[in-house]
């Protein structure tokens, strides 16, 4: 068994490709790669801390997250093996996906394939609980992040998506652990540590967010989101049979029409 086989099954960490994989699959051709193009993401790549992507429910955060890590793979891949991406897709329709504990495992569990210093530390925390015999502390899980990303060279990115869908309730919210870790990992002042969270801005997030945030976009007041909104409008008329019939007149009346009540969405 390799390794990171072992710490995921250890951790019982789920893995995110799956997310990413459906989430790249339900982009319309060429939308959403504004974001990436944009200077406010390059400015971020660069010398930013948190990048913020919120917006209404069905805006559209998912999607952006997805070209914003198949971005980063691409960068990695192309030569940038000093840069290293761990990825954590939240899910309502997943309870194991709703989990502070997961978030924490996952990108450990990430993180530890791409150094043998990040696997070097995990290794050592596999150690302390008995050779995986034993299931670690969620406090000893966040150390142990914060200590691979201390001392781990290059630039390290993390993306969160859809924070909003980890539950807020009782005595240990999952997403209010989040919210603490995002604070504490930008509060260890790493210049190359960079995050990507995304989210509803629900009242609890944006109080905290706000305050940490170097970059944020809200979609549904982007030109260039609005524009992917009235192409994929477009593209579903024309391709729509009964739609097909209609005069160009009154399909651009309909594309005006919808896109003008699509409010971002």
């Amino acid at each position: 068994m390799q390794q990171a086989e072992r710490y995921q099954k250890w951790l019982c960490a789920p893995e995110s490709s799956t997310n990413q994989v459906i989430a790249s699959k339900a982009r319309h051709s060429d939308t959403s790669m504004w974001l990436v193009r944009s200077n406010l993401y390059e400015a971020w790549r660069r010398e930013g801390t948190l990048l913020w992507i919120t917006g209404k429910p069905g805006a559209g955060k998912t999607v952006h997250c997805s070209v914003t890590i198949n971005d980063l793979e691409s960068l990695r891949s192309g030569g940038g093996s000093q840069i290293a991406l761990a990825y954590f897709y939240c899910d309502f329709r997943n309870t194991q996906k709703q989990s502070y504990r997961n978030l924490l495992a996952s990108l450990l569990v990430d993180l530890s394939t791409q150094s043998d210093t990040s696997d070097n530390i995990l290794r050592e925390l596999y150690s302390k609980y008995g050779n995986g015999s034993r299931f670690p502390r969620d406090d000893d899980l966040a150390q142990c992040l914060k200590e691979v990303l201390r001392q781990s060279g290059g630039t390290q990115y993390i993306v969160v998506d859809a924070l909003d869908e980890m539950p807020n309730y009782g005595l240990s919210s999952s997403r209010r652990e989040t919210l603490e870790l995002v604070k504490d990992l930008i509060g260890l002042r790493l210049p190359e540590l960079r995050i990507c969270v995304t989210s509803r801005p629900e009242e609890d997030i944006s109080r905290v967010l706000r305050t940490l945030t170097s970059q944020r976009v809200v979609l549904e007041e982007q030109q260039e989101h609005r524009k992917d909104i009235t192409q994929m409008i477009r593209a579903t008329i024309e391709s729509h049979e009964k739609m097909q019939a209609w005069g160009q007149t009154i399909k651009e009346e309909a594309i005006e029409m919808l896109s003008s009540k699509a409010d971002g969405m």
